[in-house]
């Protein structure tokens, strides 16, 4: 199992609704090529400002991964 993980630090004024649209449109991409085979969202409790979250994509093996990242350059994570 491969993990692929995106950590975020949000305004803590926009974090709600920025949450919602990583559910909304990023998670559902994501899962919607059926290379992902399941995902976490966690808030990350620290002493930064804003809001910490983090995602985690799981992938079957290291070749699927690979694929989705190949095939989706289109879809920029780098948050």
């Amino acid at each position: 199992m491969i993990v692929y993980t995106l950590t975020a630090n949000i305004d803590e004024d926009i974090a709600d609704e920025w949450l919602q649209w990583m559910k909304d449109e990023v998670i559902q991409f994501v899962q919607q090529t059926q290379l992902s085979v399941d995902y976490k969202i966690f808030k990350v409790l620290n002493d930064n400002e804003g809001v910490t979250y983090t995602f985690q994509f799981f992938f079957k093996d290291a070749a699927v991964y690979k694929l989705f990242l190949n095939g989706f350059k289109c879809l920029n994570l780098n948050l």
